[in-house]
């Protein structure tokens, strides 16, 4: 047997999550980023800065790129374009005149196509519109009707035969009233009894 993995994925999944919500919380509570404890931390210890400078270098390396690639791209594409440009052409004019042999070739093909296949693909077309469509919506229709019968039948003898006596909903609402007022009240005790041991071990 494989020894069973500890779920990484699934712990910094929560984490990641965990994180999102509190730093999402912390925003809406100080009405901005810059107020929150989030901001003012990553602020205090230099995050923030370092991020603004990275901002700044990486804004004016992609200018001096974006000026570069305007002013030298234009010459060097018409230096290629100098070069290969004719070649370029002359496989244009090949290629346009391979596609209009091929095309001019096909012309019985294609005649053959639009009086004998093309009938057959309109009928095709036609019945699945008239028959085959219309067909598979009614049986959606149908299958969603049914499903929706037979959780409403399934909820009724729920609610009738297994919700009832101590397993009906109000039974189970009391009784989840009832739980958390004892968890509240051993928890009060609980408080209570640290504390006075506390003063008693400090006394």
């Amino acid at each position: 047997m494989g020894k069973s993995r500890f779920p990484w994925k699934t712990l910094f999944f929560i984490i990641f999550t965990a994180t999102t919500l509190a730093v999402s919380l912390d925003i809406r509570q100080h009405g901005s980023f810059k107020r929150s404890v989030t901001g003012q931390t990553l602020q205090k210890y230099g995050v923030i800065d370092i991020w603004n400078r990275s901002l700044a270098a990486a804004t004016v390396y992609s200018n001096a790129i974006i000026a570069w690639s305007s002013k030298n791209l234009p010459i060097y594409y018409a230096k290629v374009d100098r070069v290969i440009g004719p070649y370029l052409k002359i496989v244009k004019e090949y290629a346009w005149s391979g596609w209009s042999f091929v095309w001019d070739s096909l012309l019985p093909v294609r005649k053959w196509a639009e009086r004998d296949i093309q009938p057959h693909v309109i009928r095709g077309i036609e019945y699945l519109n008239t028959k085959v469509i219309p067909l598979i919506f009614a049986f959606i229709r149908d299958f969603e009707r049914a499903v929706r019968a037979v959780a409403f039948e399934a909820g009724v003898w729920i609610q009738e035969n297994v919700l009832t006596g101590s397993l009906s909903i109000d039974n189970l609402s009391k009784l989840a009233s009832n739980s958390l007022e004892s968890v509240q009240l051993y928890s009060q005790q609980v408080i209570s009894w640290i504390s006075s041991r506390a003063k008693q071990l400090t006394q």
